[in-house]
């Protein structure tokens, strides 16, 4: 059988400006509307410039019509520039990324990739993974790195400086060419410009794994539990988190005083503000949709989150076993812990989480109060009830 390509990544800052920019600007054309958005603004805020200072009524005309819908106009427009061009949006990926990265101990860590014929084993000194090519969503090629996408919003970064050959690199190719359908592939088969592997790290190996998962006996497991997700659930789940979060309650706030203001009007005046409605109704309805839709398609893109899963809490961390491989966390390496209305998220890194559906619990209160005990002592950034409370 033909031995496995093994590749170590340890993720540095820099590998993620490199995929920050990769897919930012992946093509010639998206460099060159880079250009001309930064050209339209330019020009954008010297018209501002023009209408305040050069205006023969001077600042106080600014207010005054017709100067003050030429000024509306322009921040429009300038705004819509910002938040659609790509000027921005790298900016946002990259403080994302970094914000993630800083924040958490597991994205620090080396891992090790095995390209098989079939399958890719990714393994660090806490966690061993099975992915199965087949369930691969897609895989994206930058100059400066390839994205394992697990699902439509997951993602595994290889960096091409992790290469430690040209034949290295080729090969990699051809088991995603030979082995993964090519609708999933968008390869551009650049050169390997350069060549830094992690050498300096030691070789992960599946005893260390094995070692850090099974240091602690059965016998000192706290809580042990087993299930797995429908889409309703996933879902509701979804939906709780986002009306928990501060940005979802500032944007129904905001939408429920426009929709009543838009009342408030339309009942002593002569006339319906119904742009006021609009906007009421946009604030309040679409942000829910686009998670309603969102999860649909985090369900359906990933296949590992269909499958069931067993955790075993104990004292010093939980170890999370499904049919494609199992990791150890420790508490202090989680970034934050919270609970919503169905479910508890222990948060390995800012944005991805162990959710933990309250419904396994529905006849074990004490388990769950007891889960509860635990991650509010152990996790520093814990928003979870207290002990006492009852389930609902």
């Amino acid at each position: 059988m033909e031995e496995g390509l093994k590749i170590n990544v340890k993720l540095t800052e820099n590998d993620l400006m490199d995929f920050a920019l990769g897919k930012a600007f992946p093509t010639i054309w998206k460099k060159i509307s880079f250009v001309i958005s930064l050209i339209v603004m330019l020009f954008s805020f010297l018209a501002i410039f023009l209408i305040m200072f050069l205006s023969a009524d001077g600042i106080e005309g600014l207010f005054s019509f017709p100067h003050a819908i030429s000024l509306i106009s322009i921040i429009i427009t300038i705004f819509s520039i910002v938040v659609l061009s790509p000027v921005i949006n790298p900016l946002i990926t990259y403080i994302n990324l970094i914000s993630n990265y800083r924040k958490s101990n597991l994205l620090r860590k080396l891992q090790c990739y095995e390209l098989l014929n079939d399958k890719i084993n990714a393994f660090s000194d806490n966690s061993s993974n099975t992915l199965y090519l087949s369930d691969i969503y897609r895989i994206n090629e930058y100059k400066k790195c390839f994205v394992i996408y697990t699902s439509r919003y997951k993602i595994c970064i290889i960096p091409r400086r992790c290469f430690r050959s040209k034949d290295e690199l080729d090969k990699f190719i051809n088991i995603c060419i030979y082995n993964i359908d090519n609708k999933k592939l968008k390869l551009k088969k650049y050169g390997l410009f350069i060549s830094q592997p992690d050498y300096a790290e030691t070789q992960v190996s599946n005893q260390i794994v094995e070692d850090n998962i099974q240091k602690g006996s059965d016998d000192d497991t706290l809580i042990d539990i087993s299930y797995s997700f429908n889409i309703k659930e996933v879902r509701k789940m979804f939906l709780n988190i986002y009306y928990k979060s501060i940005i979802g309650k500032i944007t129904t706030l905001i939408g429920i005083g426009l929709v009543s203001l838009f009342v408030i009007i339309a009942v002593n005046q002569s006339y319906n503000p119904i742009v006021v409605l609009i906007l009421g109704l946009i604030f309040v309805l679409m942000p829910p949709i686009s998670t309603y839709n969102f999860a649909n398609k985090n369900f359906k893109t990933d296949a590992v989150m269909k499958k069931a899963r067993n955790y075993k809490f104990k004292e010093n961390g939980f170890i999370c076993t499904y049919q494609n491989g199992e990791s150890f966390v420790k508490w202090d390496e989680l970034v934050k812990a919270e609970e919503v209305k169905s479910a508890i998220l222990l948060y390995g890194t800012k944005r991805t989480a162990h959710i933990i559906p309250k419904r396994i619990f529905d006849d074990r209160k004490e388990e769950l109060n007891l889960l509860r005990k635990i991650i509010k002592e152990k996790v520093k950034n814990a928003k979870i009830k207290s002990s006492e409370d009852s389930i609902k």
